[in-house]
């Protein structure tokens, strides 16, 4: 209806989101009004992609915040495009330190399932306990 058709690809599952994100763009422009947890601006920052995201995105997704440009979603395009320009004309941030910084997160896979374990067991423990 708003002739995109030819500039847009749903690409499915893939297993290569990092190297296609910096191949195929210089920004993420994440003007969202409701996330939750935006899976899309982790992996922009895990392939150290530069983002301008609106402030309705929960501050616990900026893993690299030297990365992320936040603007209110009331902010006038003339300044997101800015935003956007210069986020583009800066230096991308060291792949490797944004893995790291990943790792390092509470979004680590690993990590999380680790946590997550470790909560079933807590709680089959008090479980067992009761049952005594």
């Amino acid at each position: 209806a708003h002739g995109l058709a030819d500039r847009t690809t749903f690409a499915g599952l893939r297993g290569d989101v990092p190297n296609l994100m910096q191949q195929a763009m210089d920004v993420l422009l994440f003007p969202s009004r409701f996330e939750g947890l935006p899976l899309t601006l982790l992996e922009a920052q895990a392939a150290a992609l530069p983002a301008v995201i609106s402030g309705a995105i929960s501050p616990e997704t900026d893993v690299m915040a030297s990365a992320i440009t936040r603007l209110s979603l009331s902010t006038d395009a003339a300044e997101w495009a800015a935003a956007v320009l210069a986020a583009g004309a800066r230096p991308r941030p060291d792949r490797t330190a944004c893995l790291e910084a990943i790792e390092r997160s509470p979004f680590n896979a690993a990590l999380s399932r680790t946590n997550l374990l470790s909560s079933y067991q807590q709680c089959l423990a008090a479980v067992k306990t009761r049952n005594l």
